[in-house]
């Protein structure tokens, strides 16, 4: 909001004022009234939802006025207060203008501030609306997700924020959409990425996921890599699976599977884990 005073001399003639005023005349004594004017910069939007914990300036300058420096006088103001130099709300004083610092914004800190100027006696105001917005948060990431070959691969990307956040999906530099050839679909507000029929060939790679709300951008890289349940086939063990008091015995078993299986051995009566596993090979001493 502006505000101007205009003032008369005791001499003037009002007859400007009347129905014999010409546009010309009158245009000539707005532009006379109105010669400078009160900027902030940056303004509308791009003072809304900015992210908290960035530091944020807007300065305020007085525009189309070339006098003195020392005739100009600009202060901020919050809830009727002039903001200081000091602290985490702050301001520095320029040629014309005066920068309002916001140091580590938070959410509180949002409201309407208030610039004022004052040039040669002459005042005139504006207030502008500030707010901040915490960024887009995951919950409890996972980096590492795999998926079993052939079924429909569900990749989770927990994301908290507010009723604007927007999340979406790259994989090799292409954002992912519902009805693409591959298939895609999405689920929880686009938080699970559904992939049917994995394929470790065409899908293993790095997905990420992106969270956008205001002006925050974040980015989730999930490493995915399919995996195959393991196939286990016991081998040389002792003949009818007898062995003798005394002697070794030697038992292998092998797997196949993705990743590369990792081997256990268990007396089950004993429900015991056994050492001496080399890729699926126990050998048994002394029965």
């Amino acid at each position: 909001m502006l505000r101007s005073t205009l003032y008369f001399p005791p001499n003037a003639s009002f007859a400007l004022l009347g129905m014999r005023c010409s546009p010309l005349i009158f245009t000539l004594l707005l532009h006379l009234c109105t010669a400078w004017e009160v900027v902030v910069t940056p303004n509308g939007d791009r003072l809304l939802d900015q992210r908290t914990g960035d530091n944020f300036m807007v300065a305020c300058k007085v525009k189309d006025y070339d006098g003195a420096a020392s005739d100009v006088k600009v202060e901020w103001y919050k809830n009727g207060n002039v903001v200081s130099r000091m602290g985490s709300i702050m301001t520095i004083y320029k040629t014309y203008a005066n920068q309002l610092l916001i140091n580590r914004p938070k959410i509180s800190d949002s409201g309407d501030y208030v610039c004022k100027a004052e040039v040669d006696g002459e005042e005139k105001e504006t207030s502008v609306r500030i707010s901040f917005a915490d960024p887009p948060k995951f919950i409890n990431p996972e980096t590492e997700q795999h998926p079993e070959e052939g079924s429909t691969a569900e990749i989770v990307c927990n994301v908290e924020g507010t009723e604007k956040l927007e999340v979406f999906w790259q994989f090799n530099g292409t954002i992912l959409e519902e009805g693409s050839p591959r298939g895609y679909e999405f689920q929880n507000d686009r938080q699970i990425l559904m992939i049917p029929e994995y394929d470790s060939k065409k899908d293993d790679g790095i997905y990420n996921c992106n969270a956008a709300q205001f002006s925050s951008f974040e980015t989730l890289a999930i490493n995915v890599t399919g995996y195959s349940r393991p196939v286990i086939t016991v081998f040389d063990t002792p003949d009818n699976n007898i062995g003798f008091e005394g002697a070794s015995a030697k038992i292998q078993c092998g797997a196949v599977g993705k990743p590369k299986p990792q081997y256990q051995w268990f007396d089950k009566p004993l429900r015991k884990e056994m050492g001496g596993i080399d890729s699926g090979l126990t050998i048994l001493r002394a029965f």
